[in-house]
């Protein structure tokens, strides 16, 4: 962090802040106090007037400084060659980018393909034949957790013979001569004659030649200690080295000839304009394919209790109206064996405030379906940590994440004589579960959704 004072006695010696590189610049360090008093002098200041920060200048390159170049030409440049891509940079773009959007969609096909494997492997097997198949799993857990232990204890084993330092530590010579070698590859000579050919390449020598800041920074440490005005005539005659003159005019000759003859821009971001609607349409795809691969054995109806107003599009799809409370429950009641749904929501209003923003999803016991309150019933909001009873977030999950991510699915699962209430995500992972203290077993239970807004529409894929 450099320590240059302004010496100005009225100013305290107040650090310089920022430095001024216009060729012409009559003053060049300021202080806070120097730049108040250019304010003031200077009610709107002159496009020419431009400063960069000296700490900035000092501890990074000619691309990363805010106001450098000083000059349109120069400016123009720098935004060019940070946006310009070459043909192998696009090609490396592109198929990193269908890459990842291929990962995706296969992670949502995995992820749809074993909710429906899940259900019905759920519908199919007995209580009694899973308790069966867990024990030998357990037990080959057990023998994988005692191969792993003694894989272990051999490595450390292995480890501590190594652990002797080698007798020849001394010989630092190499490291010593690359030190030394270090000074001459500094690129603040320019070639004497530069290759002037439009290319990009050799756009982007001219200005790292014509903008490079080490000289600057050079200057600047070099004349710390000496008069501020001193230091600004160095910097001045720098930037007015007729050879840099020369080779700006190099610069802008043929930066002028590239921009007709090249296009900077890369091609990736007008494909993904173009491709993004497309693949939209493929998640939004993926993410109906339950309904076609699996079954709805069962469905929500309405409570009796509440003046709810549900807009029913179908048995199966269901969505708000203005801003009334809607509940329904599972026509279906679970007393035992494996149940479950999913759910994917069609549309829904991130805009939540407070409890107008409730979506809350539980259970409600079977006597209490058509009754008002179902506060003593399990349930969890999905926008609301603090609206919850009975289901928790489980460690690392983010108590509103499931509608963050795609696909927007929701599964639902219970087993009564377990004591397992789950609510997933649409990648399988349990956000919410049951708490340890509350119980299932001994009642029957519907699942239940309650939720305000008008704009939540969501649909039941599959059942079992």
């Amino acid at each position: 962090m450099q320590d240059l004072r302004c010496p100005n006695p009225q100013h305290n010696r107040k650090k310089y802040v920022s430095l001024k590189l216009n060729d012409d610049a009559d003053k060049r360090l300021f202080c806070f106090q120097c730049l108040q008093e250019v304010d003031l002098a200077n009610s709107v200041l002159q496009q020419s007037d431009k400063y960069c920060d000296l700490d900035e200048v000092l501890d990074n390159n000619h691309y990363q400084v805010y106001n450098w170049p000083v000059d349109k030409v120069g400016a123009e440049i720098k935004e060019q060659i940070l946006k310009f891509k070459t043909p192998e940079q696009q090609k490396k773009e592109v198929e990193e980018f269908f890459q990842q959007t291929k990962l995706k969609i296969i992670e949502q096909l995995d992820a749809i393909k074993q909710m429906i494997i899940d259900s019905i492997t759920a519908n199919a097997a007995k209580p009694e034949e899973k308790k069966d198949q867990q024990e030998p799993k357990d037990a080959k857990d057990a023998g994988k957790d005692k191969k792993e232990t003694k894989k272990d204890d051999k490595k450390e084993t292995k480890k501590d013979d190594k652990n002797q330092p080698p007798k020849k530590d001394d010989k630092k010579d190499p490291p010593k001569k690359d030190e030394k070698k270090d000074p001459p590859k500094q690129e603040d000579k320019e070639p004497e004659k530069p290759d002037l050919n439009p290319t990009f390449e050799n756009v982007k020598k001219l200005y790292d030649s014509v903008y490079d800041l080490n000289k600057i920074k050079q200057i600047i440490k070099e004349n710390s200690k000496v008069d501020p005005k001193i230091l600004s005539e160095k910097l001045g005659d720098y930037l007015n080295d007729p050879k840099r003159k020369q080779f700006y005019s190099y610069l802008k000759d043929i930066f002028g000839k590239f921009k007709k003859d090249e296009p900077t821009a890369s091609a990736l971001p007008t494909s993904k304009e173009l491709i993004q609607p497309f693949l939209k349409g493929i998640e939004d795809q993926i993410q109906t394919w339950p309904q076609y691969f699996g079954k709805v054995q069962w469905t929500f109806q309405p409570s009796q209790a509440h003046t709810s107003k549900q807009v029913i599009i179908d048995d199966r799809a269901f969505q708000g109206a203005g801003q009334n409370i809607q509940v329904i429950y599972s026509k279906e009641v679970f007393e035992r064996g494996d149940h479950g749904c999913i759910i994917l929501f069609d549309e829904y209003d991130n805009k939540r405030v407070q409890q107008n923003g409730n979506f809350i999803i539980g259970a409600v016991k079977d006597d209490n379906r058509d009754k008002d309150n179902y506060s003593q019933d399990i349930y969890r909001c999905l926008f609301n940590e603090k609206v919850s009873s009975g289901l928790v977030a489980r460690a690392g999950s983010d108590f509103n994440n499931i509608l963050k991510l795609t696909p927007k699915i929701l599964l639902l699962k219970i087993n009564v004589e377990n004591d397992v209430l789950e609510v997933s995500d649409g990648k399988r992972q349990v956000v919410y579960g049951l708490e340890k203290d509350a119980k299932l077993k001994g009642n029957k239970w519907r699942f239940y959704i309650q939720w305000v807004h008008s704009a939540d529409k969501f649909r039941i894929l599959h059942s079992y």
